[in-house]
């Protein structure tokens, strides 16, 4: 019980958060955007999702670089109109390069669309 205490405690307690703003979309042989965020701690993800129309939803969804899903989060039409901003667990992502992924949802149903994606570099302090 003490250290659930201690865990909401550091949850509700304001701090500086690193932050990877991922705006190149897509990018290929770019430089990925880097960022270095503590052990145990979290890190933002700033991101622009192309809002269109056609997509009544989003599906952002995290991969490390073996190309394994490590977590995904849907996305309100609402919200992508906005820059949205992810707050990650760092134990929730992976040393080294991640890839952000869009989908879109369509309105009328069916397959989830790639909307874009992201590449960012993340190092974690021990």
């Amino acid at each position: 019980l003490p250290g659930m205490r201690q865990t909401a405690s550091a949850i509700e307690t304001p701090a500086v958060m690193s932050n990877v703003v991922l705006a190149n979309m897509d990018a290929r042989g770019g430089e990925a955007p880097s960022l270095t965020a503590p052990a145990h701690g979290a890190f933002v993800i700033s991101v622009d999702i192309p809002a269109k129309a056609d997509y009544a939803s989003y599906i952002c969804a995290l991969y490390n670089a073996s190309g394994e899903q490590l977590w995904q989060m849907p996305v309100s039409a609402q919200q992508a109109e906005n820059t949205v901003f992810l707050r990650v667990p760092t134990d929730k992502a992976s040393a080294g390069l991640n890839e952000l992924r869009v989908l879109g949802i369509p309105s009328a149903g069916g397959a989830r669309n790639k909307v874009g994606r992201y590449r960012f570099n993340l190092q974690i302090l021990q």
